[in-house]
Order: structure tokens, then sequence, then C-alpha cells
């Protein structure tokens, strides 16, 4: 029989539903401190990440963040599912990742909540990124996230000759 972590590392919806019907705790981390919550991020399985949250799997068991480990897989949708679940003020990094690994999608779902704050150190800026969802804040991200607006901005803008 398969384990609540294969079944989790798999998308196995099944086991994981089994062995949470005996009594496994989905939250329990297995001998390297992974959750099945982990594996099934990490490997791009939404319906078993959407099984184990609704099983009560704690998305605070972890120092590291779920929402980071699915965004540096780059699963948008993972993303979208955990966002509910996640303090904002603990994803700075998860949104910086998603710009620096130019998943677009991602950052611009991040950005969107309107949970992270930018402050442009020229005034002539802060206009453009409040508009883009920026609140004002102080942040070591202030270059990717100008880098970010510059390739997204860009793919809109005709050059002529």
């Amino acid at each position: 029989m398969m384990d609540l972590y294969q079944g989790a590392a798999l998308g196995d919806t099944d086991a994981i539903r089994t062995a949470a019907e005996q009594g496994y705790d989905v939250s329990t981390p297995d001998t390297d401190g992974k959750t099945a919550l982990w594996f099934a991020v990490q490997n791009g399985h939404l319906d078993a990440c959407g099984l184990l949250i609704a099983r009560g799997a704690d998305i605070d068991a972890q120092n590291l963040s779920f929402l980071e480990v699915a965004v540096q897989g780059g699963h948008s949708d993972i993303v979208t599912k955990l966002w509910p679940h996640c303090k904002a003020e603990n994803e700075q990094r998860s949104l910086e990742s998603a710009i620096s690994l130019c998943f677009h999608d991602i950052a611009d779902f991040l950005i969107g909540t309107g949970e992270f704050g930018y402050q442009h150190l020229q005034a002539n800026g802060t206009d453009l990124l409040m508009g883009e969802g920026f609140l004002e804040r102080d942040t070591a991200a202030v270059q990717q996230w100008e880098r970010f607006l510059f390739v997204r901005n860009a793919m809109s803008v005709a050059f002529t000759l």
C-alpha cells in the first residue's frame, strides 16, 4: 500500500484519502521534516493540495513557505489555491522569486492581491507603481520590481524606427 507521502508526491488523491481515513495526521512530517502537503506542492499536484488542505493540513507547519515552493516550481494554480491560507507579511520572498524567475503570471497574481508594498526612490515613478498595485513601503525588491514592470510593460510597447 502506498503511504501518505508517496500518495502526495504522486498526486494520488485516493491514497491520500485512504491514509487520512485510517487516521494518519496529514500535517505530520516525514523523517526528513517534509509534510504531505510539501510533496504535493513540490510536484505540482493541485487536487492533492486541495484535498490535504481540506483534511486540515497545516500550512504553517514548516519553516519554508509552501507558497515559495509553489512559486519556485512555477505552479500558478497552486499559488492561487494556497494564497487564501497564507499570511502576506511572510510571503515577500515569494513575490521576489516569481519576479526573478520570470513567472509573470504568478507575479501579476501576487501583486494583484494588493498585499505587497513598494516605494520608489524617485517621485516621478511612484504614480506608475501605485497604479500597478504596489503599496508604499520600503523593500529590498525595488530593482527586481522595476525590472519586472519594465519587461511586462515593454511587451505592449511598439518600437518604430
